[in-house]
Formats: C-alpha cells, sequence, structure tokens
C-alpha cells in the first residue's frame, strides 16, 4: 500500500518527488518576498527563513504531529485554543491518514 521509499532511498534514487523544487516549498513561505527566497537551495534564504521562524513566530507545528501542535496551543495560547485537542479527537476520524508510517532520519 503506497511507495515505501525512505526520504534518503528517494534523495539517492534521484526520484522526482525528492527533487529540491519540491522540497523547497516551505522556505519562501517563511523567508519573505524577496527574490532569492524563491530559489531552491539558496543558503541566504535559508537563513532568512530560519531567522524570521525563531523572530516572528510563536509556534509552528508539522500535521504529522497536529494532536501534539494543539496541545502546545492550549497551554500557551488557552484563552483562544482551549479544548481544541478534545474536540479534534472528537472529529478526527481520519487522523490517522496525516501520519507517516516510515520516517527515518535524513542522511548527512
Amino acid at each position: 500500500m503506497g511507495d515505501k521509499t525512505t526520504f534518503n532511498e528517494c534523495v539517492k534514487a534521484k526520484k522526482k518527488d525528492c527533487a529540491p523544487e519540491k522540497l523547497w516549498l516551505q522556505i519562501p513561505f517563511f523567508c519573505g518576498q524577496e527574490p532569492d527566497c524563491w530559489r531552491p537551495g539558496n543558503a541566504w534564504a535559508l537563513a532568512k527563513a530560519k531567522e524570521h521562524l525563531v523572530s516572528q513566530y510563536l509556534v509552528v507545528g508539522l500535521t504529522d504531529q497536529i494532536s501534539e501542535y494543539l496541545a502546545v496551543l492550549e497551554a500557551v495560547l488557552p484563552r483562544f485554543f482551549k479544548g481544541a485537542s478534545a474536540l479534534y479527537a472528537k472529529n478526527a476520524k481520519k487522523s490517522h491518514l496525516r501520519r507517516t508510517v516510515k520516517k527515518d532520519a535524513p542522511a548527512a
């Protein structure tokens, strides 16, 4: 069921799903509006994205860890997110689809 290729195998095999252009999707979002932010592999853009991530965002979550993310939001911003975890759990009939089944650490 599904592609069982690991991230490392995908990169080594140079599959299209692991092309730098596809892996660069979040960097421009955090980097900003500079044209260099959109250039895959740009070291300056990655550094700027990290800088903005630390200085301009209170919390950033992953869909793979949505339950944990909601728990953090409830703890950090209870006025806005009180009960969010319970509400999600009650309505999360397909939440298992957001989990990556086989996640290995990327090779250096």
